[in-house]
């Protein structure tokens, strides 16, 4: 059960909205009522008043306001996603996903809790090169390390949340890649690749801002106050946070992209659902995919049905015209064979009149030169018998008519 782009024009929507309650109607095409009034206003369609499905149901008589004119610039149709049979149950849901979110799917259902030991023994290979670079990277101003290459997993902690850091990235690559997905490194972005989703993700440290004690006090005698000789710096908070960095444009308001330290509840526990937000993200990633597939899929389908289209009424075009000229050669080809009888009659005439003595008619030179000449010219007319030729053939100049 796949979803159908298509387009409706404004005046198949007018008919709709005044004949089906915009919440029913907005079921149909598998959209909010309030995304369908949306539509109708960028249409300029006039949608029933409050109370119109009220009184039209008690038996009243209701007014129907009319399709107003298009204004310039205003479309006059809009592409709808609609969903066909919208249901709720389970199996229908199921076959309206593709293969890899299935698996997805299966993996979350089948996700064995996450523990992170209390020494790192045994560290994963990316790990191992992640502690060699970080232990050897120098804090920045706020005391933070971020990694000074690329080859390290995305990791901006400082040095005494370092370890517990390496433990935590430690058990969740293990147990992503016990699930069969890989973690890679990737210009400097960590990368977890679930089936053919791709979705990269950092752990870091977050920063307070804190009263400091300023180092060079004022030697002149000058003293403040309370809070007035104090400096602010942001300093580490000792607070981990994990943070998955891809692109939002197919997230919901709904999907977490922070896990963190909170007060009743440390990082280390959190890992579980840390990883069932990825798979949640690599499904709408997925389904994201598989529903632009098929847009793309329809696209071309539909971009082929035009051409078809044109080249169908090209060849109808091409047909007609060729027909036309049939006709049209038909018709002065019967004219030409009419010329052509009316010419012989006519010869027959003046060759009559000659023979019997009368010189009405006067031809150009010899009677029998002339004679032959007007009988080819019967004959260039007409379309059944073999045409001789003739100078005016030869002449670029000149056309039959002339």
């Amino acid at each position: 059960m796949n979803n159908r782009f298509v387009r409706i024009d404004r005046k198949t929507l007018y008919e709709e909205i005044w004949k089906i309650p915009t919440a029913q109607l907005a079921k149909k095409y598998g959209i909010s009522d309030v995304a369908l009034s949306k539509i109708c206003k960028k249409l300029n369609i006039p949608k029933p008043p409050r109370g119109y499905w009220a009184r039209k149901s008690a038996g009243q008589q209701v007014h129907r306001q009319k399709l107003p004119k298009l204004r310039s610039g205003q479309p006059f149709e809009h592409h709808f996603e609609i969903r066909s049979g919208l249901s709720n149950s389970n199996e229908e849901k199921e076959n309206d996903i593709s293969p890899e979110t299935k698996k997805i799917i299966s993996k979350a259902n089948t996700l064995v809790p996450i523990h992170v030991s209390k020494a790192l023994r045994n560290p994963h290979p990316l790990i191992q090169q992640a502690s060699e670079v970080l232990e050897l990277s120098q804090p920045n101003d706020i005391g933070i390390i971020k990694p000074s290459s690329k080859n390290c997993l995305d990791i901006c902690v400082s040095k005494d949340c370092l370890r517990r850091t390496l433990r935590i990235m430690d058990a969740l690559i293990k147990a992503l890649s016990n699930m069969d997905f890989e973690v890679f490194l990737s210009d400097g972005s960590t990368r977890v690749r679930i089936f053919n989703a791709e979705l990269s993700f950092e752990i870091s440290e977050e920063t307070i801002m804190k009263k400091v004690e300023p180092k060079d006090m004022d030697l002149n005698g000058y003293y403040e106050f309370g809070h007035s000789r104090y400096d602010r710096k942001r300093v580490p908070s000792g607070n981990l946070c994990l943070t998955v960095h891809d692109s939002r444009s197919f997230w919901s308001k709904s999907m977490q992209r922070n896990w963190r330290d909170t007060k009743h509840k440390r990082l280390e526990e959190n890992l579980d659902s840390f990883v069932k937000g990825l798979l949640k993200l690599a499904v709408e990633k997925t389904e994201r995919r598989r529903r632009e597939q098929e847009k793309e899929r329809q696209r071309i389908e539909m971009l082929k049905k035009r051409e078809e289209e044109a080249r169908r009424r090209a060849e109808l075009e091409r047909q007609i015209k060729n027909e036309r000229q049939k006709i049209s050669q038909l018709i002065q080809d019967a004219e030409n064979w009419d010329k052509s009888k009316v010419i012989r009659e006519f010869i027959a005439a003046v060759k009559k009149e000659h023979f019997s003595g009368n010189q009405v008619y006067e031809v150009q030179g010899d009677f029998d030169s002339w004679l032959k000449w007007a009988n080819e010219q019967a004959d260039r007319l007409d379309p059944l018998t073999p045409s001789p030729p003739s100078i005016l053939d030869e002449n670029p100049y000149f056309s039959d008519d002339g």
